[in-house]
């Protein structure tokens, strides 16, 4: 688990902080279930933002929890860094050597007093953004029964909607094979008569009014914008891609940093750490005898795949095989190198 804890993905860290005593059971799993939330809002803006605040100042407390029972077996620091007057408030005035240990913790004891001190109602924001998101979900198959082509029932709008969904991904594949006369869809449409065979299915074998209540509650948070999404979009996104990638690829080789710039927005993600999109390259200029460049380079060569959990929020987006980089297809109808995938 240790090897596991340093690596790039968050859930372990997590977990081998509870291994450790530095975080409660109950902290830990509450931050794994928050981190979903977070994601969404920070990663991908398909959550409001409001809740960001009560989470950064949970995630904060929790922080400091974890270093207040940091406990290594040697104390030292040492550097010719000048503390700034930010930092000085709350860590005091440098001494000598001896006492690390104690102003280590009143440093992260004034800094917990501080952030409990802050207005946040996590539980409130969790409710209210539930709350929203179902009435987006009501509001969507209102939509879709006001506005479909053909007479439907809000049972058979839910239905398709995860028909359309559940068709594409590698479970819905393996039940074609098992349960229907459909062995391999490649004629043109076959994949049609896949789906209309597959939500008359649905309905007659599966579906029950109670079972439809548990299915909008567990399609409330990730999964109903795939019903809204457009299929001249995803045509856009598709016919752009080669020529994008042709470009970007031939600039992360010839390292031509204001080519690339060119291709990342302004909120670039780089991982965590708060970076712009040119400081995110500076960092590459300055690890490159780590491999930085070269790393980039091979990751890129390998080629992308399309993620489907973050393109059913409704933003085309492909990530390189090794899941190191992310692209997305923005609304101005153009392709950017989007961020690292991170955790």
């Amino acid at each position: 688990m240790s090897q596991l804890a340093i690596g790039r993905n968050f859930e372990p860290k997590a977990k081998f902080a509870k291994k450790l005593g530095m975080l409660s059971q109950e902290s830990c799993d509450s931050i794994l279930n928050l981190h979903g939330f977070r994601n969404t809002a920070y990663h991908q803006g398909q959550r409001h933002e409001a809740i960001l605040h009560s989470i950064a100042v949970f995630y904060f407390i929790n922080a400091c929890d974890v270093l207040l029972n940091y406990s290594p077996r040697l104390w030292s620091w040492s550097s010719n860094d000048k503390l700034s007057h930010r930092a000085r408030k709350y860590i005091g005035k440098e001494a000598g050597f001896g006492n690390h240990k104690e102003r280590f913790q009143s440093a992260f004891n004034r800094l917990r007093d501080v952030a409990l001190s802050m207005k946040e109602d996590l539980v409130g924001d969790l409710h209210g953004d539930m709350s929203e998101t179902i009435d987006l979900v009501d509001r969507a198959i209102d939509f879709l029964l006001t506005n479909g082509k053909q007479k439907a029932t809000r049972d058979g709008v839910v239905i398709d909607c995860k028909a359309w969904q559940f068709a594409a991904t590698d479970e819905g594949k393996e039940f074609m094979k098992l349960e229907s006369k459909f062995d391999v869809i490649t004629a043109p449409g076959e994949f049609d008569r896949w789906l209309l065979w597959f939500r008359t299915s649905l309905t007659e074998k599966v579906m029950t009014k109670k079972r439809i209540l548990v299915l909008l509650f567990l399609l409330a948070v990730p999964s109903f914008t795939i019903a809204q999404k457009s299929s001249s979009n995803w045509a856009a996104a598709n016919a752009s891609w080669q020529s994008f990638y042709t470009a970007f690829r031939a600039a992360v080789n010839k390292r031509d940093r204001a080519a690339m710039l060119r291709m990342m927005p302004a909120d670039f993600y780089d991982g965590g750490g708060g970076g712009s999109a040119s400081e995110w390259l500076r960092f590459l200029d300055e690890n490159v005898k780590n491999g930085s460049w070269r790393d980039l380079q091979k990751s890129v060569a390998q080629g992308t795949v399309i993620n489907r959990s973050w393109s059913s929020k409704g933003i085309p987006t492909r990530v390189t095989k090794d899941n190191g980089y992310y692209f997305e297809f923005r609304k101005d109808k153009k392709w950017y190198f989007a961020g690292v995938v991170g955790d």
